[in-house]
């Protein structure tokens, strides 16, 4: 899938292909900042989107597995925050919540090639 995509907002952070759409991810510039997940389907290529939230420094990674999303909200480079974690299905209703890690607890994701 190549094309121009319109109508969105915000700069594009991830995209990632899943079940014939195209997945995207966007930090916008208004205030409050947002942060959105987009579903794009191949037949039509209209933006939907599926998750907003305000971004509170954060940027959003997608991790696909399944039929979910693990949405890593990683710091912007001036925050100093501690990274969250979400798991969010193709619908983008938020299924679980990770917000606080215990001391010592690494989270890492590995995509094959």
């Amino acid at each position: 899938m190549v094309d121009v995509i319109y109508h969105i907002e915000g700069i594009v952070t991830d995209l990632i292909n899943l079940h014939g759409s195209a997945y995207l991810t966007t930090y916008g510039f208004k205030k409050p900042h947002t942060l959105r997940i987009y579903r794009i389907k191949r037949e039509d290529l209209e933006p939907e989107e599926i998750y907003c939230s305000e971004s509170n420094g954060f940027v959003l990674k997608l991790s696909p597995f399944k039929n979910v999303f693990y949405v890593t909200l990683l710091p912007g480079k001036t925050a100093a925050i501690k990274p969250e974690m979400k798991k969010i299905d193709l619908s983008g209703k938020v299924t679980a919540d990770f917000n606080s890690f215990n001391n010592g607890d690494v989270l890492v994701f590995c995509r094959g090639s």
